[in-house]
């Protein structure tokens, strides 16, 4: 309006000076009056006026004037060297009435008109005249009817540089006697083309300052349009009016622009309203606004609003409506006018804003600028989560329960301090309650911050300090923040020491970090999580972070006795930041890193490391290069040493190959991650060398019952679960070993057992047992078997009961077995239900080694139990046409195992016994007149165990007849071996026999004793 005022002032300024001039002009050389018009005129305006152009006059029946190149001064301190300059003006009258000294102006027309419009830092402007009355008021016109201006532009330089441009391609004011007054005018205002128009309600003739005029200005920038209509009061009185305003748009990126102000949209936008100014008080009522935020933003829409205010009436906005589908509503007052509380008194004031279930109040003083203008407000902020917060900030906030904050602002002569910042926030992600207990800030025009809080993190104690500046500067051009950071909780304290170095209008943050503490598992506490218990760790590295470029150089961590080097860089950058970085270490401990790193948080009571859900979707966010090495892992007893990884992240996937030497065989693999339907999808490769089995035991520490080599193993693996948990599930795993030698000798029961192994083969797929496949040797003879067990899943706890399927199969033995294992690795407790069959049960010979008494094809049924050293046998046996059920316990224990051991059958057919054994390599020729052939007494055997063994037949049948019942017991202990046996009911006599061994001294002591009572030999005549 100001500016209005000001053209309307110039333009009479100058239209009088030509009138005046016309009637001496008119009969003159115009030329010779130059001198007086610019002194006149440089009177009027209290600035130089200087014409440096020609003046003509076209003596007609309508003379015309005209004076081109004028241009008037600026005040000294200006930095232009003119207010204003005009390239031409024309001005038309018509002759007759001028003669009898009436001036009746026709025509007038200003062509390339520029204006520099200047306000300084101190408040002075150039627009100010020495008249200064004559400049706020606008003096009548004479009668005009016509008046053009043409390429006019007004440059405007506001207090703080900032400039604007108004261009004026056209304006015409129309003055003709029975037609209403009008002026209608077009241009561009900060780019942005307007029309406007004013007109009188009344003929040219009848109208006055007094009566109103219709406006109705009309701007379409690129991505908005503004409409004013309406009337004003009196012509060219700007502070009486009645508007209706409406302004639509696409961006607000024109409509900032137009007004220097910040816009809360990225959006389409609509806002119309009523305004009106009558006697001082402004008011703006029927304010309806729709305004849509960034993606992913609510909508703002106002459904009803009002505001007023003026010199005599306090300022007053209230407004109703929603943000998105929460219900919002406004309040701004003050106490006082704007008027007398900003020249003389403070202005009290208050607001308040309640959004969904943010409820946020301010109350306090502008204190004059007469006394140092300030402002001194408390403010409150409370809500029941942050998910309205987080939509009116743009941002991601984790997720949280009630809050409430409450602090105290202070802002004047060049300072801003908060202080008493105090209050709470609960249920968070990882702690019940933070507490702020104190909080204080400031920031001074010199360029000093400050700032400190004081904490709790539930009941961790946390503070918090940070200084920034003053600035400083060198020669170079460089200027620099110094920065100081310092924290302390949970024991460990960070340390940052710096500056924000600005150089070529870029700014870089350089800051030395260091983070330091005792106890590393405390840490545990701020973050929710059990930490492994390291004891001192330090970390240390240069910051740099500046023109989107963050980087960590010089980066040394250490940690109990870890110690890493490397550095990282992240890069803001399309459409994906890169994260790249480079870890080494000589020497890893991984028991400091791993110990109770799977264990839950007391304070969480979250499940352990294979239950917490995996979350991929930071692969998406960023891609990555990252290197790893260690030269050797110290703290395990097989050597890894020499790997290298390499880690990539690019489109969402995430691949890992690495290299190295674990128990002296190369190894090389790789591990693909991505992330289906927000699943997590997993796949592994690896492949080993050359591997000494024998050699890997005993750096295990374990039993050395296995030896030999394997040349190679390959593993490839597959699975896909939101949990480690669910990835053992779903895992599809195969492990292979390639043509390999390894030997296993153990003892089950009181029997040496000897194993080779020529190749194996892991499978576990998904819910499925995993089964395992051998081929190899058992005692010499040929075999292939099959081991099944529970699923990966179910093997994750050593102390569950692990279900189990065997299958052996040799030339002549097939053997199958089902069962449990209570602790399958510490062999102490299983239960097998098992069956055996085969041609001849002399093939269990090599098995077993032990010499059976029978022979012929068999199938044998039963259980076999463990507890400890305690072994049982249930067996239920069939060989040839004898059915046998034998029950058989061992005791494992110092000096030699202990057996005891039952057999019975109701029919013992004697066709089944092989009754006599002979050395199959006993000396020269076989002496063929013995009826029992030679046996040696198995000494070895006879020392290697304690038995007591009875065994019973009921019937004993044979091709001749029923021989009648058997009974006999076998004792064997400490190398003694007795044996009685007693068959009754042949012929109806009794035969017994007695052995008696002792194996104990040297040469062994045999005694035999036969008795035969009450036997009819005539049985055997018949």
């Amino acid at each position: 309006m100001r500016i209005s005022k000001l053209v309307l002032f110039l333009v009479i300024g100058l239209l009088l000076l030509v009138v005046v001039a016309f009637t001496a002009l008119l009969f003159a050389d115009p030329t010779i009056f130059r001198g007086q018009i610019e002194a006149r005129a440089s009177a009027a305006f209290g600035r130089q006026f200087k014409i440096d152009g020609p003046i003509s006059l076209e003596r007609t029946l309508r003379p015309r004037i005209v004076i081109e190149d004028i241009s008037i001064g600026n005040p000294a301190w200006a930095s232009g060297e003119h207010f204003t300059k005009v390239e031409k003006i024309g001005v038309q009258v018509a002759l007759f009435p001028l003669l009898r000294g009436e001036l009746t102006v026709l025509d007038v027309l200003f062509t390339g008109v520029e204006m520099f419009i200047e306000e300084g830092p101190d408040g002075s402007n150039n627009y100010t005249f020495g008249d200064s009355d004559a400049s706020e008021e606008p003096r009548v016109l004479p009668a005009i009817e016509k008046l053009l201006i043409r390429d006019a532009i007004i440059y405007h330089q506001s207090a703080d540089a900032s400039m604007s441009r108004y261009e004026i391609a056209e304006a015409q004011l129309w003055n003709i006697p029975g037609q209403p007054e009008r002026i209608e005018a077009e241009g561009f205002a900060k780019g942005m083309p307007f029309t406007i128009l004013l007109a009188a309600d009344t003929p040219a003739e009848l109208s006055g300052p007094q009566n109103p005029w219709s406006v109705r200005l009309d701007m379409q920038g690129p991505d908005m349009s503004l409409t004013i209509a309406g009337r004003m009061a009196q012509a060219f009185q700007w502070d009486k009016f009645d508007y209706r305003i409406t302004i639509s748009g696409k961006e607000a990126d024109s409509l900032e622009k137009l007004f220097d102000l910040e816009f809360p949209t990225t959006g389409p936008f609509k806002i119309s309203a009523a305004v009106n100014a009558a006697e001082g008080l402004y008011s703006v009522t029927d304010l309806a606004a729709l305004v849509h935020g960034a993606p992913g933003t609510p909508d703002i829409k106002i459904t009803n609003g009002d505001a007023s205010g003026g010199q005599d009436n306090p300022l007053l906005i209230e407004l109703q409506g929603k943000y998105g589908d929460a219900p919002l509503a406004f309040t701004f007052k003050s106490e006082q006018t704007f008027e007398v509380s900003s020249q003389t008194t403070p202005w009290p004031l208050e607001a308040r804003l309640n959004l969904s279930d943010i409820k946020f109040a301010v109350r306090g003083t502008v204190t004059p600028a007469t006394d140092g203008e300030s402002f001194e407000l408390d403010g409150q902020l409370q809500g029941e989560t942050l998910k309205t917060l987080a939509q009116l900030l743009g941002s991601e906030l984790p997720k949280a329960g009630p809050y409430q904050f409450s602090f105290r602002t202070n802002f004047g002569e060049g300072s801003y301090q908060v202080t008493d910042l105090e209050g709470y926030i609960r249920s968070t992600e990882l702690w019940k309650t933070i507490q702020i207990v104190r909080g204080n800030g400031s920031a001074n025009q010199n360029g000093l911050v400050k700032a400190s809080i004081g904490a709790k993190l539930d009941n961790v104690p946390l503070s918090l300090s940070f200084q920034g500046g003053p600035e400083t500067s060198d020669e170079s051009s460089t200027t620099g923040w110094p920065v100081l950071l310092e924290v302390s909780a949970a024991g460990a304290k960070l340390n940052g020491d710096g500056s924000i170095v600005t150089a070529k209008d870029r700014s870089t943050l350089q800051i030395a970090t260091t983070i330091k503490g005792n106890r590393f598992d405390r840490l545990g506490s701020l973050v929710g999580v059990s930490l492994p218990p390291v004891g001192a760790y330090d970390v240390s590295a240069f910051v740099s972070s500046g023109g989107g470029v963050h980087e960590l150089r010089d980066l040394r961590i250490r940690m109990g006795a870890n110690r890493l080097t490397g550095s990282m860089r992240w890069e803001d950058r399309a459409p994906r930041p890169l994260l790249t970085a480079k870890l080494s270490s000589d020497r890893l401990t991984l028991t400091e890193l791993l110990d109770k790193a799977s264990k839950p948080s007391s304070k969480t009571k979250k499940g352990g490391l294979l239950d917490r859900p995996i979350k991929l979707d930071w692969l998406r966010d960023f891609d990555a290069t990252l290197n790893f090495e260690v030269k050797r892992v110290a703290d395990i007893p097989i050597a890894v040493e020499k790997i290298r990884s390499a880690v990539t992240v690019a489109n969402g996937n995430l691949n890992t190959s690495f290299r190295g030497r674990v128990a002296a065989a190369p190894i090389k693999g790789n591990i693909r991650l991505i992330q289906r339907r927000k699943v997590p999808n997993i796949s592994l490769k690896a492949d080993t060398g050359r591997i000494d089995v024998g050699q890997t035991l005993k750096q295990l520490k374990l039993p050395d019952i296995v030896v030999g080599t394997v040349d190679g193993a390959n593993l490839e693996g597959s699975s896909r679960g939101e949990t480690l948990h669910a990835l053992l599930e779903q895992a599809a795993i195969t492990l292979q070993i390639r043509p390999a030698k390894v030997s296993y000798t153990g003892n089950f029961a009181a029997q040496k057992i000897d194993f080779t192994f020529k190749s194996a083969e892991f499978i576990a797929l998904k819910d499925q047992p995993v089964t395992a496949t051998f081929t190899g040797t058992l005692q010499d003879v040929p075999f292939n078997a099959t081991v099944s067990a529970v699923s990966l899943a179910g093997m994750r706890t050593i102390d569950a009961v692990l279900p189990v399927r065997v299958a052996l199969q040799t030339a002549d033995v097939q053997f199958r077995a089902e069962g449990t294992i209570a602790r399958p690795f510490e062999r102490r407790e299983f239960d097998l239900e098992h069956e055996i069959t085969g041609k001849e049960i002399e093939g269990l010979a090599p098995l077993i080694d032990l010499a059976v008494p029978l022979r012929g094809e068999f199938r044998a049924k039963g259980r076999v139990s463990a507890r400890g050293n305690r072994f049982t046998y249930e067996e239920d046996l069939r060989i040839g046409k004898t059915d046998l059920k034998a029950n058989i316990t061992v005791v494992r224990q110092p000096p030699r195992p202990t057996i005891t051991a039952s057999i019975f059958t109701r029919e013992l057919h004697l066709d089944d016994v092989e009754l006599f054994y002979e050395d199959e390599d006993t000396g020269p020729a076989e002496d063929t007149s013995r009826v029992i052939p030679d046996y040696t007494i198995p000494i070895d055997a006879l020392t290697g165990a304690d038995l007591d063994l009875d065994i019973k037949a009921e019937r004993i049948l044979t091709g001749i007849g029923d021989l009648g019942d058997l009974v006999s017991k076998v004792n064997l202990k400490d190398g003694r071996f007795k044996s009685s046996l007693s068959i009754t009911g042949f012929t109806g006599g009794q035969i017994s026999q007695e052995f008696d061994i002792n194996a104990a001294v040297k040469p062994p002591v045999n005694q035999i004793q036969l008795s035969v009572k009450d036997l009819d030999y005539g049985f055997y005549q018949r």
